[in-house]
């Protein structure tokens, strides 16, 4: 019961860095990413959330006030204008207004402190997207007719921007990465064979331009994407009895070839390409997930200890809580004590003090084995010499990745025994 361990994390920390999972950031950048599954790494990424996850719930609760009142807004502005409307769209005004000068106000924060970082950030210029859509629909609502189209976009983005800080949860972490990864695998593949939607839709101009969904080159073009979906309306193009097919040879080989190189030579691999990706991110969501939450911790962190801030009225309350978010604040907090045995330890996950257990034992093994409680060196030397014996330079490599397995697989019957015992322990527990 009395058994210690102490956990170092001075090493993951810059010296005289605000920024204390800068490494852990650089380490992802260079592709490391890997390094982040250390037991270290993850106990030093588990303390550090527990930490920031207040300001990241009211990061949460301030982009869901934002969107109710820009979507009340824009509703009673730019889809019901009536009298009644007009006055609810007033009252609407100044918190809208008021919210979207408290997001440019972050952003230039984050900005302050790095600028290559927030550029490298898609999320941040989709943001940046929403300040600006919010500002141009609240200068004089309603007075241009194009106006209407920012609206539109402006409220789509913010109802995007909204599930995105929403997957910053672990719970949802996994699913919206999946949606981001299958949409940026979609634009590379229709990227690549852009120029044969683009064929298609030209042809398609000229061979039916006597129809709505074929009468100009752009209406051409999205009719043809929507196409790719499998909607390709065959009756209504060939059986109309109002509009007569002009060219009815060439129009079906045109659409024949449409269905065989596009609905199912290029639409099968693009679904087969993202359901393959989508398996390959479920394989690796531990070591995504350390990563997302690595990037969720740096964005408070980037934030909090912006240079701005310090010229801010609240400059007290900022340094308050600038205290909260680090560990290192003062040399009695550079280590951290666990008791493994203790079943009152709650600072960290019980699997992850149990693994930490492991490698502070197997640590000591070692250390025991080379202070002279190792066997004589004449056996491991002869052993050695029976494995060379037996092994040539061919099957070397061979016996390696045996042994390799051999101890991935012992490694993985400790882990198991390990929680079996603990399911026995409180079975027992409970019997008392």
């Amino acid at each position: 019961m009395d058994c210690k361990l102490r956990v170092d994390i001075r090493p993951l920390v810059p010296l005289n860095c605000c920024n204390e999972t800068e490494l852990m950031l650089c380490l992802v950048e260079v592709g490391q990413g890997h390094m982040l599954k250390h037991l270290l790494c993850q106990s030093f990424l588990h303390l550090k959330w527990k930490r920031i996850r207040k300001f990241f719930v009211l990061s949460v609760l301030f982009h869901l006030i934002f969107v109710a009142f820009f979507t009340g807004f824009v509703c009673a502005t730019y889809v019901y204008e009536k009298a009644d409307n007009r006055q609810l769209s007033r009252v609407l005004f100044w918190p809208v207004l008021i919210i979207t000068c408290l997001s440019a106000i972050k952003e230039i924060f984050q900005i302050t402190y790095g600028i290559c970082y927030y550029i490298k950030r898609w999320e941040n210029w989709l943001q940046l997207s929403v300040i600006v859509a919010s500002i141009i629909i609240l200068i004089s609502p309603c007075s241009c007719p194009w106006q209407h189209d920012v609206a539109a976009v402006g409220i789509l983005l913010a109802w995007i921007q909204l599930m995105i800080v929403i997957g910053y949860f672990p719970m949802f972490g996994l699913y919206i990465q999946m949606f981001t990864h299958a949409f940026i695998n979609f634009l590379k593949f229709l990227s690549a064979y852009f120029c044969l939607i683009i064929g298609f839709s030209l042809s398609f101009n000229v061979l039916h331009s006597n129809y709505d969904s074929f009468a100009g080159p752009l209406i051409s073009l999205l009719k043809t994407v929507i196409m790719m979906s499998g909607e390709l309306e065959f009756e209504d193009i060939f059986f109309d009895d109002k509009k007569r097919l002009e060219y009815p040879g060439t129009a079906h080989v045109m659409l024949l070839c449409f269905v065989i190189l596009v609905t199912v030579i290029l639409t099968n691999p693009m679904v087969g390409l993202a359901v393959s990706d989508i398996q390959e991110l479920r394989k690796c969501a531990g070591l995504q997930r350390l990563v997302r939450h690595a990037e969720v911790i740096a964005h408070f962190e980037n934030m909090l200890f912006s240079k701005l801030i310090d010229y801010t009225p609240a400059c007290k309350i900022i340094q308050a809580c600038r205290k909260n978010p680090r560990l290192l604040h003062s040399p009695q907090h550079c280590f951290l004590h666990i008791r493994p045995n203790d079943p009152r330890e709650k600072r960290l996950p019980r699997e992850l003090i149990q693994l930490l257990y492991r490698l502070a034992s197997e640590k000591k093994m070692r250390r025991g084995i080379f202070r002279g409680n190792a066997p004589p060196p004449q056996s491991v030397a002869t052993n050695d010499t029976r494995l060379r014996m037996y092994s040539n330079d061919s099957n070397q490599q061979q016996l390696d990745k045996l042994v390799a397995e051999l101890k991935e697989c012992s490694h993985d019957i400790s882990i198991r025994l390990d929680s079996l015992t603990n399911k026995i322990e409180n079975i027992t527990r409970e019997q008392i």
